[in-house]
């Protein structure tokens, strides 16, 4: 079943009344229940616009976006559905929460803190960070922090996972994590991911690949689920 529908999606920005930047064109994406799917692109290339518009949080110039069928609008409150991860800090009132129970919260409206730590603790033991629960959001490193921030989204397990950009310049061992983690949501929760990357070390275990230059997203590569690219040694 399809969950996200991206249809003939543009998005223009523009600088002084007069330059115009345009970072989306014609852009269509499926992004199913349990598919894992990234978009590779350099910086500048519109990779957050991309998912800003997927989460509803901006509206297209043109085109839909499609939530399970029904047409997602372009609000500032996020769809309960919808998961965003970003290297954005949390909110500095829980700078100072252990980490155990900063992935906690959104599940205390579903269930007691005791049970929402024991969904929480093998998550966090998955992403390499198990030893950090009782840590402050100030004594983590960026990787660090890049895993609490999935932990905290997937967690929730919601029907659409968006993941922008978080894993450059981290370790392959953080990198590797990472991705199991979102490549478990999709298996297990049948979450729809999506996610976007720099490089195509980011994205082993993806089901499909997509490119984004010059505003246009092209299909690099559909292969069976759960498959590990094998990248040449160069690339290593």
């Amino acid at each position: 079943m399809t969950l996200l529908a991206l249809e003939h999606v543009d998005k223009t920005y523009y600088r002084g009344g007069r330059h115009r930047l345009r970072v989306l064109r014609d852009v269509a994406l499926d992004v199913d229940a349990g598919e894992l799917v990234a978009v590779v692109a350099d910086p500048t290339a519109g990779k957050t616009t991309l998912l800003r518009i997927a989460a509803g949080l901006e509206p297209p110039d043109g085109g839909t976006v499609r939530l399970v069928g029904e047409p997602l609008p372009a609000t500032n409150d996020p769809d309960p559905r919808i998961a965003l991860v970003t290297r954005a800090p949390p909110p500095r009132e829980t700078m100072t929460m252990r980490m155990l129970d900063l992935v906690a919260i959104p599940l205390l409206e579903q269930m007691s803190l005791a049970k929402a730590h024991r969904r929480v603790t093998p998550m966090l033991e998955a992403l390499g960070v198990g030893d950090l629960s009782s840590a402050t959001w100030v004594e983590l490193s960026d990787a660090e922090r890049v895993a609490i921030r999935i932990a905290q989204a997937v967690v929730r397990k919601p029907l659409l996972l968006l993941v922008d950009d978080v894993m450059a310049g981290l370790g392959i061992a953080h990198v590797d994590a990472v991705l199991g983690c979102l490549r478990h949501a999709a298996d297990a929760d049948r979450t729809a991911v999506l996610m976007t990357a720099g490089s195509l070390e980011e994205t082993a275990r993806v089901d499909t690949l997509y490119s984004l230059s010059a505003g246009s997203l092209v299909a690099m590569s559909t292969h069976e689920r759960g498959q590990v690219f094998d990248f040449p040694a160069e690339r290593r």
